[in-house]
């Protein structure tokens, strides 16, 4: 799943990135952009209107499902991809959903975050039996709509990033040395002496 790390990019409401402290002329959020406020770009033509409106307890950013079919020329692939609200309109899908009469393909929004429609959606998984075994296998499984990462989660992968960190930091300090670096003073007697 899309985990967001450019500044710019909503990150979350403007109140959130106040609750962070995170300036919002530096910072993306689901708002108008002003000269003082990066918002987000898309917001005027976001078609999400609960959750920029923050209605009945929506808030954006949010997650979506799009169904995409490319058309019969292109080799007709299908598949259903999520992601964030504003990705649909960087990566050029919604502008492509309002030409798909005009060139044959088929876009649309099966699925939005916290409305329990399940999806189904192709993956890969390693099935090397070793490390220098790269070979990979498709799978298509169901679930449903992932909520967008707001502010101050973490996702379960960056959990484990930061747990096995914390592991090596702790095994490393409790390594023993086992080559003393040189001091300064060795390091110009050594250098002189050659």
């Amino acid at each position: 799943m899309y985990e967001n790390k450019i500044p710019s990019e909503p990150h979350g409401t403007l109140d959130e990135l106040k609750k962070f402290n995170l300036d919002p002329s530096q910072y993306g959020s689901c708002s108008q952009r002003t000269p003082t406020n990066l918002g987000c770009p898309f917001y005027k033509s976001c078609r999400f209107h609960k959750w920029k409106n923050q209605e009945e307890n929506h808030q954006g950013p949010l997650n979506v499902v799009v169904q995409v079919k490319l058309r019969q020329q292109e080799g007709g692939h299908a598949d259903n991809r999520e992601m964030p609200c504003f990705m649909y309109y960087q990566s050029g899908l919604a502008a492509r959903q309002g030409r798909q009469d005009d060139t044959g393909e088929h876009i649309a929004v099966i699925a939005v975050e916290g409305d329990g429609t399940k999806f189904k959606y192709r993956g890969s998984r390693s099935v090397g039996k070793s490390r220098d075994d790269v070979r990979v296998e498709s799978f298509v499984a169901e679930k449903q709509v992932e909520s967008f990462l707001r502010l101050g989660e973490v996702a379960e992968s960056e959990s484990f990033n930061a747990e096995v960190a914390r592991q090596i930091l702790e095994a490393t300090r409790s390594a023993p040395v086992i080559d003393k670096p040189a001091d300064a003073a060795s390091f110009k007697k050594a250098k002189k002496d050659a």
